[in-house]
């Protein structure tokens, strides 16, 4: 999970590591990368690392940079094994109320 004392920018190996090889590469080469559950899992649930594979490259997938913003949000609805993971499927309302959203 990243958090506000994460650097962004430039390619490290340890953003290799925590996202994959394929997504990198993805990203690289303007792919988009489908997200899918690793498992089955319920609403409520803190989307980890774990809990997403990547597969490159994808119609209608995310851009690789929005990789972040899935990991450690709340599931709103259940999502099964290999289903696609996108971001209407978590809870955003953070992002709404610090853009001053009246819908967060």
């Amino acid at each position: 999970m990243t958090d506000a004392s994460t650097p962004t920018g430039p390619i490290t190996r340890a953003s290799v590591a925590r996202v994959g090889t394929a997504t990198v590469v993805s990203a690289l080469c303007g792919y988009a990368v489908m997200y899918l559950a690793a498992r089955d899992l319920e609403p409520g649930h803190v989307l980890g690392p774990g809990d997403i594979v990547a597969k490159s490259p994808a119609d209608g997938g995310l851009p690789p940079y929005e990789l972040d913003r899935l990991i450690g949000r709340p599931l709103l609805r259940p999502l099964r094994f290999e289903q696609d993971v996108a971001l209407d499927d978590v809870e955003l309302a953070e992002e709404l109320a610090a853009r001053g959203s009246v819908d967060a």
